[in-house]
């Protein structure tokens, strides 16, 4: 019997997604996955009655499985990315020592 091995997904390219936070803001992350395993994108925070609010990230993919890790000063941004025609999990997390918020991520268009 042969013996398994992992294979990279389609876990490159550009990826989309959303996740409500309190008060009536929505954060809305772009993501671009690279072959070299590195990852950078933008946390955009909007809605509410404050003002609209751009965090650069940067961090990591892995290439097989799909994780993700990304910062922007305080901010956190990770989860799994989607295999092909699929949606993926996202995490938020607006600070330190927070409650991360929750929604989705998917390849985008």
């Amino acid at each position: 019997m042969a013996t398994p091995t992992a294979t990279p997904g389609d876990f490159t390219g550009n990826f989309i997604g959303a996740a409500a936070l309190d008060a009536g803001q929505t954060a809305t992350v772009t993501l671009a996955a690279h072959s070299d395993t590195t990852a950078t994108g933008t946390l955009t925070i909007s809605g509410g009655t404050a003002a609209d609010t751009v965090v650069p990230l940067s961090g990591f993919v892995d290439l097989i499985g799909g994780s993700f890790s990304l910062n922007g000063g305080t901010d956190t941004v990770s989860g799994t990315l989607p295999s092909p025609g699929g949606t993926g999990f996202l995490s938020v997390q607006l600070g330190v020592n927070t409650t991360p918020f929750h929604g989705t991520i998917a390849k985008a268009q």
